[in-house]
């Protein structure tokens, strides 16, 4: 069933409704308490938030995303835990941040409309694949880093670029999303299926027809156990496929995820406790094994969806951040 709430809007802060769901919506609880809305008011660079990545030191790192001909700006925010700091536009090249990551240095890789750059002993340094959308980056095991475009797969080691695209044996070549599991395969969501690659020479690739409950792939989390969970943006009743080894599994409505067809997933990230959290049209969800947990949020001043998740991120004390579409970052110190 379809379940419709009532949003209250308080200045910037939120109101955020926690829906517990077992096989569909339950009632839902106000609660802020453990939750933090960060925006441009706090020194966020903007509201649009395209990705969110954690480095070593636990500082929170955001990709924003400007609008075209808008007021709103993009670039690169840091957040230490007490204070923002800005990196505008004009330092990281472009106003279109789509995607970032932090290496093993503690280095920040930004993907952008418009190329690569890396933040490094303080500087912004453009590095390659100049007028290329970079949608995700992502570094493996050895320190390679790979760059999802529409254009194919890139690996860059340091000093040389290698693209991979349908002749090598990628699925699709416009890339959504990558994620590195623990034998440091790469898993790569596109709009046409997920491919699974070595990193040299061997790809196994998950259609549909192979038992994906859709081809267009956004999210993928890979738990504890090391099942591989895919969020598909897709008009069918189930959005998520698990697949553990050669088993499919899926979740969608009937299993209180996402009670319409109308949504889709953009997002998603395990958290300490192994539950497993995803990013939709319309809010966050957490899966523990068992139960649906859906939390819903209000909306921004100028309309925009903080229910928008377009991206998560877990830090060393098992809080969630979340990058949304309009509605800047949030934090959740739940369980």
């Amino acid at each position: 069933m379809k379940t419709k709430f009532s949003l209250l809007l308080l200045g910037l802060g939120i109101i955020l409704l926690t829906v517990g769901v077992n096989g569909g919506c339950g009632q839902g609880q106000v609660s802020s308490s453990p939750w933090t809305q960060y925006t441009t008011s706090d020194g966020l660079v903007g509201n649009y938030v395209t990705d969110v990545a954690v480095d070593s030191a636990d500082n929170i790192w955001v990709a924003v995303r400007g609008y075209a001909g808008g007021s709103a700006r993009g670039g690169v925010s840091k957040f230490d835990g007490n204070k923002w700091t800005k990196y505008t536009s004009t330092e990281v090249y472009s106003d279109c941040v789509r995607s970032i990551a932090v290496d093993s240095g503690n280095d920040i890789w930004a993907g952008t409309d418009d190329g690569v750059v890396r933040f490094s002993n303080g500087t912004w340094t453009r590095i390659g694949l100049f007028g290329k959308d970079i949608w995700s980056v992502a570094i493996d095991n050895s320190s390679n880093k790979w760059f999802g475009t529409s254009n194919g797969l890139v690996k860059h080691d340091g000093s040389s670029w290698v693209t991979y695209t349908t002749s090598e044996g990628l699925v699709n070549n416009d890339i959504n999303y990558i994620v590195v599991d623990g034998s440091n395969n790469l898993w790569i969501g596109t709009v046409g299926g997920v491919s699974k690659f070595d990193g040299s020479s061997n790809w196994t690739n998950y259609t549909t027809n192979e038992g994906l409950i859709g081809n267009y792939v956004k999210a993928i989390v890979i738990d504890e156990s090391n099942n591989k969970w895919f969020g598909s943006s897709t008009y069918n009743e189930k959005k998520i496929s698990r697949l553990n080894g050669n088993t499919w599994t899926y979740y969608g409505s009937s299993e209180g995820f996402l009670d319409g067809d109308e949504y889709w997933v953009f997002s998603g990230a395990i958290d300490d406790n192994g539950n497993v959290w995803f990013g939709t049209a319309d809010g966050a969800f957490k899966f523990d094994g068992t139960n649906f947990t859906r939390y819903v949020f209000a909306e921004s001043e100028y309309g925009e969806s903080r229910d928008l998740i377009w991206a998560m991120a877990v830090d060393s004390d098992n809080n969630k951040w979340f990058g949304t579409g309009g509605g800047g970052v949030l934090k959740y110190i739940g369980d």
